[in-house]
C-alpha cells in the first residue's frame, strides 16, 4: 500500500505567519491468529514538502516547514513481516524563504514498526509435515532529509530563532519466540519435522 502526505509548492505564499505540515500518521496492523500463519504489512510511506522554481515563502512572523511520518506498523503471526520504503524531507530548490520571527524547516522520522511471532503450543496429534521458523522481520529502507539548493533562506527577526533539522527516531523492535510441543502421540505413523 501507499501512505503519503505531500505539499509542493511552485508559486508565492505570503502571510502574517506561513506553517506547512505534511504529515503521515495512524496505524496499520495485520494480525493472523490461524497456527503456523503468515502476516505482511508491505507499505511506501512518503512524507515531502518540495518548495521549487522561483517560489517564494515569506511572513512577517514565523515560518515552519515540517514533514514528518509517525505512523505505527505492526504485523503478528507465525510469520510476521513488515517492508517499509519511502522518504521524508523537505527540499528548497531554486527558493526564497524568509521569516521576520522564528524560522524551522524540519524532517522527522518517527515511524513505529513491529514485527512478533509469539510462541505457539503445538499438538503433535494434529500436525503433520514441517513446522516453519518463527519469523520477525522488519525491512525499512528509508532517507530523512533537507535539502537546500540554489536558494535563498532569510530569517530577520531579532532575538529569533533558526532551526534546520533532519531528525530520525524510528523505532523498530522483532521478537521471534520458539514453540512448545503439548503431550501427545503422533497417529498413524504421522511424522514431523522440526
Amino acid at each position: 500500500g501507499t501512505n503519503s502526505a505531500a505539499i509542493a509548492v511552485a508559486g508565492d505564499v505570503y502571510g502574517a505567519s506561513v506553517t506547512m505540515l505534511a504529515e503521515t500518521a495512524g496505524s496499520v496492523t495485520s494480525t493472523s491468529t490461524s497456527t503456523l500463519s503468515t502476516a505482511t504489512n508491505s507499505f511506501t510511506d512518503n512524507a515531502t514538502i518540495t518548495i521549487n522554481g522561483a517560489a517564494k515563502v515569506v511572513a512577517s512572523g514565523d515560518v515552519s516547514l515540517a514533514a514528518e511520518r509517525k505512523t505505527a506498523y505492526s504485523a503478528n503471526a507465525r510469520e510476521a513481516r513488515n517492508t517499509i520504503t519511502g522518504d521524508v524531507g523537505v527540499t528548497l530548490s531554486g527558493a526564497t524563504v524568509q521569516s521576520g520571527g522564528d524560522l524551522s524547516i524540519a524532517a522527522t522520522d518517527n515511524l513505529t514498526v513491529t514485527a512478533t511471532s509469539a510462541r505457539e503450543s503445538l499438538n503433535p496429534s494434529n500436525l503433520e509435515g514441517n513446522i516453519v521458523a518463527s519469523v520477525a522481520q522488519n525491512l525499512i529502507t528509508s532517507n530523512t532529509l533537507v535539502t537546500v539548493t540554489n536558494s535563498t533562506v532569510t530569517q530577520t527577526g531579532a532575538g529569533k530563532s533558526t532551526v534546520v533539522a533532519a531528525d530520525r527516531k524510528t523505532t523498530v523492535s522483532a521478537l521471534a519466540a520458539g514453540e512448545s510441543l503439548t503431550n501427545g502421540v503422533l497417529p498413524d505413523g504421522k511424522s514431523v519435522n522440526l
